[in-house]
């Protein structure tokens, strides 16, 4: 009997549980690389201004989406945390964190981040019945219940007092177990406890239980004994997470039970997502996802070993923030976020243990073929085939015994002409593919055995006249018609490495190689060559042509390696550029595609690119979203709302869908000050202060941190600030959050910190805080009376000693014009900028400000190319314009207020860029060449030199480094820069 009721529980379960892929569940994980104290999350809470608290088994967590605060228990100090093994969270309105550890509670003041304990004490009964703390909530008449595995308490918020409630087995009406595994105050304010007997319900009229007990047998109870989890869902309705016997739900006015059948039983936690779904969490099986009203049941387990599972099936805690985010607590795989923007992009994956999986290598081409089959080139590992229905790859490798395999391993290209054959261009010969047969013909022909042509062919094309078109990797291109027989070669292209080849709409075929563009007009049967022309800003801006498309508007876009995208424009022969300066995520494009909602998808080197062809505005797709490898191949297909993505050992699949947008504008706080290293005290988003008051001693240097909350992709936030008082508008968008002042003047100044989360929504207030700096004692009211006392009597003196007055003012119109001198001998009188007297002064401060806080100093040394062979060509006054004009080119380039530009001495300048790593100093070097370069009149070599200063460097060696440099890149061809060592 039993099992056949077995058999039956299993029949009904299997029918109502959900396929994984109906809907499918994307999670971040994170974990104890990320600074997570401990990947056992017991608990999760989040307070009134929107921070993440977690307990763990080593310690309580605070969470701002960025970092983490952890708190511990130090033995030796009584205000600290009570045990480090947290159990169980309860956050006040006031946001008041009460952590239940295995020494009893900690009660949490988060502004002064102090601790006070309730712990237990055997021969203190007004102290908790047991160490171990498993649940805590509030009723509405002050008091904390607490839930042990030693009895119930009730802690008196005002008075400080506990009354223990115990199992006495002479009366009916007591608590009916001793071991307490959670408790709940429903909307009713009553208080319902779990134990191992079942659930209790307080009476407060009479200070007593009423019992639900677990009996065993019957159809309308509790399903085990053992009760770990209630929680309420509307009025009278509780779901009761237990472990033997799954999940139950209460009706509490009709008395009756409904059960809801879990692949694993022992059900630790739940909670309600903002969907109506209930999520159960078991010990060991994962999550049960529980449509109530339905029945249907979704499982998640991590045994799909899938990027963006769940990382354990031992589930602690559930919860769903005020932004919807829903988090999952494991026991050992740290803290799982559900990210319902992301996708499973994954599609296929190699897998060593799989003999008809993906094969191991870079994908090079994806390919529809017939009954949706995906045809894929492995580069060195022949061709995968991929059947949707089976689930199965088919391998086709080279085999030299076997004259009907593929004749290579690797496959350039894969077409399929009008006729509806299959080619595949491969690095031994054109293979024709035989369906009937299942393999390959390799094509031969004595036109192309007597020009010598190489076998090693790259692209296929068919054009309007339905010629196919074959790219070679040495000997240029190969006009064939379908009939096979008349052939022609093609080797006046700008390069004969072939790399791609389009037909447009108007009938023109243009050709990428390794070296150079191609457009092929039919009907001149000529050859135009585009090549990179440094001098001509409108042209192509990389020879290395990688992939070609003609979007669905008739226009052409090209992809390089190395200057990015390139859109041709016909109406007058020219070419836009986007890169990175534009929000290209790499200027190494490896493959393009259009979809049908007006969009390029662009594989790089670096993620993927999307641009919009009518707004031009770019979208970036990296591992936040999924990506499991950033590096993509030259593998790209879509397919209606499908794209497919290669990469190494991964083929990815982002279906396009209406995207789920990030509603929620991130909640803004200023998380901290310093006041050069030191921390300010008492600031932080809990303490609510508005004000703070500075020595000028002190404002040297201030760093304020800054936080916007968006949990859903904090590292994609974005922040703009403004100093009222110094700044006269606000910064631009930085993922940055922190911004540094220095040498503030003494005054009153306001700071205002906005956000944007990853779908440009702003922060609705912005956070604010006030500065004082107050004035050194030479500045102060007291130090003015002074002054003007002293300059009374001054003028006192002057007027009885008429000989000393006269020398007196003769001697401060001398001091006048030596200040007059000093500023001048600080600047060039011919450009107006900063000379080098005023370069070893900021330089020795900005040096001691990149030691204080370890940050990177760039130093630019840059030299106009042949400028003795201009000034002798054209005149001094020339070169005067010369220099004037080399100016202004580099002052566009900088618009940092701490980059310092100085002429150093004749031709040659020094530019200063604290706080600038090598990749931005690189990038700062090559737009002032580019800049310079467009004036038309001379181009600059620059050296570059970049360090996390020490003590012992001076400004003479990190300039002598950078001149190195200089000398390398005037040596190496000029109009260049080179990074020194």
């Amino acid at each position: 009997m039993v099992n056949k009721k077995f058999y039956i529980f299993l029949i009904i379960l299997k029918s109502l549980l959900l396929e994984a892929s109906d809907t499918p569940y994307i999670f971040d994980i994170i974990n104890k690389e990320q600074g997570l104290s401990s990947n056992a999350v017991s608990s999760i809470q989040q307070d009134s201004r929107g921070f993440l608290w977690l307990g763990t088994k080593s310690g309580l967590n605070y969470y701002d989406g960025y970092e983490f605060k952890v708190f511990h228990n130090d033995p030796f100090n009584d205000n600290s945390l009570a045990h480090d093994l947290v159990q169980t969270l309860y956050i006040d309105k006031d946001d008041t964190v009460w952590a239940g550890t295995y020494n009893g509670i900690s009660r949490l003041d988060i502004a002064t981040e102090k601790f006070t304990n309730y712990v237990y004490n055997s021969e203190d009964e007004n102290s908790i019945s047991n160490p171990i703390v498993t649940g805590l909530d509030r009723d509405n008449f002050g008091n904390l219940w607490i839930a042990t595995l030693g009895g119930l308490n009730r802690l008196n918020l005002e008075t400080g007092k506990i009354v223990r409630y115990l199992n006495n087995p002479e009366d009916s009406t007591s608590l009916m177990n001793n071991v307490v595994r959670s408790v709940m105050v429903d909307s009713k304010n009553r208080v319902w406890i779990g134990n191992l007997s079942g659930l209790d319900l307080y009476n407060p009229t009479t200070d007593s239980f009423i019992h639900y007990p677990y009996i065993e047998g019957i159809e309308n109870g509790l399903p085990s004994p053992n009760v770990m989890k209630i929680i309420e869902r509307g009025e009278d309705i509780l779901y009761i997470g237990t472990w033997g016997g799954g999940v139950t739900k209460f009706n509490i006015k009709t008395d009756t039970y409904t059960n809801f059948p879990t692949l694993d039983n022992r059900i630790y936690t739940l909670n309600f997502d903002n969907n109506g779904f209930l999520w159960a969490g078991s010990w060991g099986g994962g999550i049960s996802i529980i449509d109530v009203d339905s029945g249907n049941i979704k499982q998640l387990s991590s045994t799909k070993n899938l990027a963006g599972g769940i990382s354990s099936d031992t589930i602690y805690s559930l919860f769903q923030d005020n932004t919807g985010i829903f988090w999952i607590g494991t026991n050992g795989g740290g803290l799982n976020k559900l990210n319902y923007q992301k996708q499973q992009l994954n599609f296929l994956t190699y897998n060593s243990e799989e003999k008809e999986g993906l094969s191991s290598g870079k994908i090079d081409v994806i390919f529809k073929g017939k009954n949706d089959n995906l045809w894929l080139s492995i580069y060195n590992e022949g061709l995968n085939i991929y059947n949707p229905k089976t689930k199965k790859v088919k391998h086709y490798r080279q085999d030299n015994k076997d004259p009907n395999s593929i004749s290579s391993n690797i496959i350039g290209d894969i077409y399929e002409d009008s006729i509806g054959r299959i080619w595949l261009a491969t690095n031994d010969g054109l293979n024709i593919y035989n369906p009937d047969k299942d393999n390959f013909e390799k094509f031969t022909d004595s036109f192309i055995k007597e020009q010598g042509i190489s076998d090693t062919y790259t692209k296929i094309a068919e054009d309007k006249e339905n010629n196919l078109w074959i790219g070679t990797y040495f000997n240029g291109l190969l006009k064939m018609d379908l009939d096979l027989k008349n052939i022609k070669h093609y080797n006046n292209l700008s390069d004969n490495l072939t790399r791609e080849i389009v037909v447009r709409e108007n009938g023109d075929i243009w050709i990428g190689t390794n070296r150079g563009l191609n457009k092929y007009n039919p009907e001149t049967n000529d050859f135009t060559h585009y090549f990179l022309d440094k001098t001509d800003i409108k042209g192509i801006n990389n020879n290395n042509i990688r992939s070609i498309i003609e979007d669905s508007n008739k226009h052409l876009w090209i992809g390089t390696l190395g200057g990015g995208v390139m859109r041709y424009n016909d109406s007058d022969n020219t070419f836009t550029h986007f890169t990175t300066n534009n929000g290209l995520s790499s200027n190494y494009v490896m493959s393009m595609a259009e979809t049908n909602d007006n969009q390029i998808w662009i594989g790089t080197m670096n993620g993927v690119s999307i641009i919009n062809i009518l707004t031009y505005e770019i979208d970036t797709i990296t591992k936040e979203d999924g990506l499991v490898d950033m590096e993509m191949s030259e593998g790209i297909l879509v397919d209606k709302n499908k794209v497919y993505l290669g990469s190494f050992d991964t083929l990815s699949l982002f279906e396009k869908s209406e995207k789920i947008i990030n509603k929620y504008s991130p909640l803004v706080y200023i998380k901290s000050v310093k006041l050069g290293n030191k921390l300010v005290p008492g600031l932080n988003p809990y303490t609510d202060k508005t004000k703070m008051e500075v020595d000028y001693a002190d404002a040297r240097y201030i760093t304020f941190n800054f936080v916007g909350l968006s949990y859903l992709h904090p590292l994609k936030t974005e922040y703009s600030y403004k100093l009222e008082g110094f700044d006269k508008k606000w910064s631009k968008r930085d993922p940055r959050n922190f911004a540094l002042y220095t040498n503030l003047s003494p005054g009153r100044y306001r700071l205002l910190v906005k956000a944007v989360n990853n779908d440009n929504v702003w922060s609705y207030k912005e956070a604010q805080l006030e500065i004082v700096i107050k004035p050194p004692f030479w500045k102060t009211w007291w130090a003015y009376l002074l002054y003007i006392i002293i300059i009374l009597v001054f003028i006192y003196l002057l007027f009885g000693f008429k000989a000393g007055m006269d020398r007196r003012k003769r001697l401060l119109e001398l001091e006048i014009i030596n200040k007059k001198n000093i500023d001048l001998s600080i600047r060039d009188p011919l450009t107006g900028i900063y000379n080098r007297r005023y370069l070893k002064q900021r330089f020795d401060i900005e040096i001691e400000a990149c030691i204080v806080y370890g940050t990177p100093i760039s130093t630019l040394m840059l030299d106009i190319d042949n400028f003795k062979i201009f000034n002798d060509t054209h005149g001094h006054l020339a070169g005067d314009k010369c220099l004037i004009s080399v100016v202004k080119a580099v002052q566009k380039v900088l618009n940092r207020p701490d980059d310092s530009f100085v002429r150093y001495g004749g031709e040659e300048f020094c530019i200063l860029l604290p706080r600038t790593d090598l990749e931005g100093a690189k990038i700062i070097a090559e737009n002032i060449r580019k800049s310079v370069e467009e004036t038309g009149i001379v181009t600059v070599s620059i050296g570059v030199y970049t360090k996390i200063p020490v003590s012992t460097d001076v400004s003479n060696k990190l300039i002598k480094c950078a001149d190195e440099a200089l000398y390398l890149a005037k040596k190496r061809g000029k109009n260049r820069f080179e990074i020194g060592g």
